[in-house]
């Protein structure tokens, strides 16, 4: 098995993509829940940059040594 380890950049990029995932998705369903749509729905595309940044994160996975 090839094992590659992550640099703490990575490891830190990837925890910040997951929170950032993780609370605004949270967030947005419970204000739409709410009757709060606009709100709701900033939350909600508040999403992408974080699903793109972990997209980006796991095409590029760091420098090859």
């Amino acid at each position: 098995m090839d094992e590659q380890k992550a640099s703490t950049g990575i490891a830190v990029a990837r925890m910040t993509a997951v929170l950032g995932m993780a609370i605004t998705v949270t967030l947005g369903i419970l204000l739409l829940l709410g009757g709060w749509l606009l709100p709701g729905g900033l939350a909600l595309l508040a999403f992408v940059p974080f699903l793109l940044l972990m997209r980006y994160l796991e095409r590029h996975p760091g420098d090859e040594d």
